[in-house]
């Protein structure tokens, strides 16, 4: 007899155990409709798992036709029966919108629910909530408690988020040896993103001896995740010859892979390469084009390069007034250059 005949002899036989592993057996193997013949059987049972399990099923699709307000409605039965991960799923589901009316007070009060139940991933979401001042007072104290109780479960995402904490000194001593060893644990978890912040520490000896070389590997594999600040960082390292062989051609498709991805850095960047001809021929048009897109993104120093086009007519006509629109919205964001710039600009008018 297999595996499978056993158990679904024994699930026949009402066991439990027998029925939760088919469940979970067919759903591995992408059999929903399998998989939801026994989610019935174990829902008739009373399981609180059965009815989580069907909520999972109506929210993505499987083997039925997607309908949140019924995933709701499962997950608040499975939630009734202090199921911890039907907890946290309908907290999201609170917290988001989906299936319900958004409530960040009721999705607060059941992550904190579940963080009682010790499930790491409502700590981390309760740890969330305290931190942005979702349905309660902000409090990074409490974001940080629930965090490093999460980190202290294995959920990757809360150790990354200890790392960041000790990293810049939010509510804890500033320590960045504390930051390089929670990252270290995120990444052995699984967590890619702390492949960038790894990687910031060994370019600068934060909590660890100066390496470019480590740094530099960190990065490509934080690129590899998609990571756009990494894909600058890359091209920064070749337009300098840092860690590798100079090569400015090489830094330039670094910067445009960030930049077409939204990376502002990369997109100031490549306005300076192309004003000043480095990696590129040079080309006001262009760089007239980076600074605008870079302006549209938000950045005050696109927002500056953008003013300056328009005050020395640098890839498009003179224009006075947009200069002066221009430096005066990044002198809103705090630029001091474009301050200066504006100051100076209406000095001569």
């Amino acid at each position: 007899m297999s595996d499978i005949e056993s158990l679904i002899k024994h699930a026949n036989s009402n066991d439990m155990s027998a029925i939760l592993d088919l469940m979970f057996h067919y759903y591995q193997n992408e059999d929903y409709l399998n998989a939801l013949d026994w989610i019935k059987k174990a829902i008739s049972l009373g399981n609180s798992d059965g009815m989580n399990f069907l909520g999972v099923f109506y929210q993505n699709g499987f083997g039925v036709e997607q309908n949140y307000s019924l995933s709701a409605q499962w997950y608040q039965k499975a939630a009734d029966l202090g199921n911890a991960i039907a907890i946290n799923n309908l907290g999201f589901y609170y917290s988001n919108g989906v299936g319900v009316e958004k409530n960040f007070q009721k999705a607060f009060e059941l992550y904190q629910k579940g963080a009682n139940l010790n499930n790491a991933d409502s700590m981390n979401n309760l740890a969330v909530h305290y931190e942005s001042g979702y349905g309660v007072e902000q409090s990074y104290k409490n974001s940080f408690y629930w965090y490093e109780k999460a980190a202290n479960l294995k959920s990757p995402e809360a150790m990354f988020q200890v790392g960041l904490y000790y990293h810049f000194g939010r509510v804890v001593e500033q320590n960045f040896f504390l930051a390089v060893e929670w990252y270290k644990k995120a990444l052995n978890a699984g967590h890619s993103e702390a492949y960038y912040n790894l990687g910031v520490c060994f370019e600068n000896g934060l909590g660890v001896e100066q390496d470019y070389q480590v740094a530099f590997d960190l990065y490509r594999k934080a690129a590899n995740f998609g990571d756009t600040n990494a894909m600058y960082n890359i091209g920064v390292f070749y337009l300098n010859g840092v860690a590798v062989e100079q090569n400015k051609q090489e830094a330039i498709e670094w910067f445009l892979e960030s930049a077409n991805r939204g990376n502002r850095l990369a997109v100031y960047n490549l306005f300076v390469c192309y004003m000043d001809g480095v990696g590129v021929e040079k080309s006001y048009e262009k760089a007239f084009d980076w600074a605008q897109k870079g302006a549209y993104l938000g950045d005050s120093n696109s927002m500056n390069a953008l003013g300056f086009c328009y005050q020395n007519g640098l890839g498009v006509e003179v224009n006075y007034q947009k200069a002066i629109n221009w430096y005066s919205e990044s002198a809103n964001l705090g630029n001091t250059n474009a301050k200066n710039n504006l100051d100076n600009l209406k000095s001569k008018l």
